[in-house]
């Protein structure tokens, strides 16, 4: 019931033109437990199209630490990996973030202080 709330919610603002709102709903959706990895991480990557066009760093962090929390479950490391390092130091720095991609880099055997510059 609450998720799909959430995703009316979040269809609605998207219809109305309420930007901020609709990524709220994204980030929110793509934290949900009660949503499949796979749509969480599709929902992190609209949300962060939206959130790095219209500038906003803080959303943009939030929704990463969402699609590593999904890109973890699902075993997409290289995708993780590779997005994280391209990320500015701001967004990178997230500690849900860097808690997901620590358990990634661990499980490999790589050394963690190669991930943030």
């Amino acid at each position: 019931e609450g998720r799909a709330l959430l995703e009316a919610g979040t269809r609605i603002a998207d219809e109305d033109g309420l930007v901020l709102t609709g990524l709220r709903g994204r980030i929110n959706l793509s934290a949900s437990p009660a949503i499949e990895p796979r749509a969480g991480l599709a929902l992190a990557r609209e949300g962060l199209e939206t959130s790095r066009r219209i500038g906003n760093r803080r959303a943009e962090s939030t929704l990463f630490g969402n699609y590593a929390f999904s890109a973890l479950a699902l075993g997409a490391w290289d995708e993780l990996l590779s997005a994280v390092r391209g990320l500015p130091a701001s967004v990178a720095e997230s500690p849900v973030l860097l808690g997901n991609v620590m358990q990634v880099l661990a499980v490999r055997g790589e050394p963690v202080g190669t991930l943030v510059r």
